[in-house]
């Protein structure tokens, strides 16, 4: 299981947070299975696979513009980050 988090590096007065002390902020980004090797592993996924993001809903004016048609799939909850609010890729 490969876990990705964002943690503060530093606080409010630009001091280094202990590492100890990170882990209260962690915040986590995605998980997923992947088979990795031992050394330097190089993953590639698309936003969409994210399991803590979800599809944008349409916005209330363009509903009643009707300019967006309403999902009624009962089964899809919009729940999780809306995908356009992923970090972009880092190194």
């Amino acid at each position: 299981m490969v876990r990705i988090f964002m943690a503060p590096v530093y606080n409010e007065l630009g001091q280094k947070i202990p590492v100890n002390e990170q882990r209260r902020f962690f915040m986590e980004l995605d998980k997923f299975q992947a088979t990795l090797k031992l050394g330097q592993n190089t993953i590639t996924r698309e936003s969409t696979e994210s399991s803590v993001t979800s599809k944008a809903s349409p916005s209330f004016e363009k509903l009643v513009a009707g300019e967006a048609d309403y999902d009624s799939d009962d089964s899809y909850c919009y729940c999780g980050w809306p995908q356009y609010f992923l970090v972009p890729r880092g190194n």
